[in-house]
């Protein structure tokens, strides 16, 4: 079986570059969300109110993939943030509401707000001048998209020794083999780095 080409990851310049270069505050606290707990794009657009409990600095990934729920560690850096922005907010509230249906936004609505996003950024060649060169001149595993955010998050806590199994408890993968095959070009030592050790907020 052919080896799986390398999934584009962000530095930490780049990945503050994409945050300033995202409108509005709650988009950029999506970004943060999703770069600092490795959630899938589903999975971050769909938060609710009811999914954070501030008390014990904790949220709830609810149905992840396969419909397997998972409970993390809210990121320290974005605590504050999260706690202003949940104020006044009911349970079933969605973090991100769609502005024309009664649900959150879409899976498409985050993808053009990250290409859009890392083109302003300057992630691309000078060639790339708009969203839609994207399509035409990056192949896809070096295009930035939400589930760079994700693999970003990984790869980075890979590197700083943590324990193989506590990042596929992490990403809400069904097994380690899955982490381990997907992350297989990576040297991982033995040790363990909390995940604040990586911060993007």
């Amino acid at each position: 079986m052919a080896k799986q080409k390398k999934i584009r990851i962000l530095s930490e310049e780049e990945a503050q570059n994409l945050i300033e270069n995202i409108p509005f505050p709650e988009y950029q606290l999506l970004t943060k969300i999703t770069l600092n707990h490795g959630l899938r794009n589903s999975e971050a657009i769909s938060l609710k109110r009811k999914d954070f409990n501030l008390e014990n600095q904790s949220l709830w990934v609810i149905e992840g993939k396969r419909g397997k729920d998972r409970e993390l560690p809210i990121h320290s850096d974005i605590v504050d943030e999260l706690e202003e922005y949940l104020e006044g907010m009911d349970d079933e509230d969605y973090l991100f509401p769609s502005p024309v249906i009664d649900s959150h936004i879409s899976s498409r609505f985050f993808q053009k707000l990250i290409r859009r996003a890392s083109v302003n950024a300057g992630l691309y060649p000078e060639t790339v001048e708009k969203p839609e060169d994207v399509t035409l001149q990056i192949p896809y595993h070096e295009r930035v998209t939400p589930h760079t955010l994700r693999h970003t998050f990984s790869v980075r806590l890979l590197r700083n020794d943590t324990p193989i199994q506590e990042v596929s408890k992490l990403l809400g993968h069904e097994s380690v083999e899955i982490t381990i095959e997907s992350y297989d070009f990576l040297d991982i030592e033995t040790g363990r780095t909390h995940m604040n050790e990586v911060s993007f907020a």
